[in-house]
C-alpha cells in the first residue's frame, strides 16, 4: 500500500524496476520504500545497476502495464472513481529478483476514502482478481513468442 503525508493523495500505481524514475513522485516513493533519503538513492542506483539484467527490466516493463490496467479495470467495477496513477518505474530493492517483477501500490492507506475501501473485502478481491488477470495476460504474451 502507498502512503503520503498529504491525506488527499490517492490512486493505484504499479512499478517495474529501472534505474531512472518515471517522475519525481516515483523518486520519493522509492526513497520511502527503500527506507533511505533521496541523497542515498544515487548509491542504490549504482548497486542496482550492477545487479540488473536488461532482459528482466524489459520483461517487467511489459508486465507492469498489463497488471496496472487489469487492476484498474477490476477495481472500477466497484469503485468507479478509483484513480489510475499508471505503470511507472523506479529502482526498488524489492524488484531485484531474478525474474520479471512488479511492485503494486494498491491505494493510499493515508487517504481516508481509500483506507475505507481497503478494508472492504470486495475491494480486496477486485485488486487480487486484477493482479491475477494481469499476470495471465503477461503469460499469454510469452506463449505468443514461444516462451513456456
Amino acid at each position: 500500500l502507498n502512503a503520503n503525508p498529504q491525506r488527499h493523495v490517492s490512486g493505484i500505481a504499479t512499478y517495474s524496476l529501472n534505474f531512472t524514475y518515471s517522475d519525481e513522485e516515483s523518486r520519493l516513493v522509492a526513497a520511502r520504500e527503500n527506507q533511505m533519503s533521496e541523497d542515498k538513492m544515487s548509491d542504490l542506483e549504482v548497486i542496482l545497476g550492477d545487479l540488473a539484467r536488461t532482459e528482466l527490466i524489459n520483461e517487467s516493463s511489459i508486465l507492469a502495464p498489463l497488471v496496472q490496467k487489469s487492476i484498474i479495470r477490476s477495481v472500477r467495477k466497484i469503485s468507479p472513481d478509483a484513480k489510475d496513477l499508471g505503470a511507472k518505474h523506479a529502482p526498488f530493492f524489492v524488484l531485484t529478483a531474478n525474474m520479471p517483477s512488479v511492485l503494486i501500490e494498491a491505494s493510499f492507506i493515508t487517504n481516508p476514502t481509500e483506507a475505507k475501501r481497503l478494508r472492504d473485502e470486495r475491494y480486496q478481491e477486485a485488486v487480487a482478481r486484477g493482479i491475477a488477470e494481469g499476470i495471465r495476460q503477461y503469460m499469454n504474451t510469452l506463449r505468443h513468442v514461444g516462451v513456456e
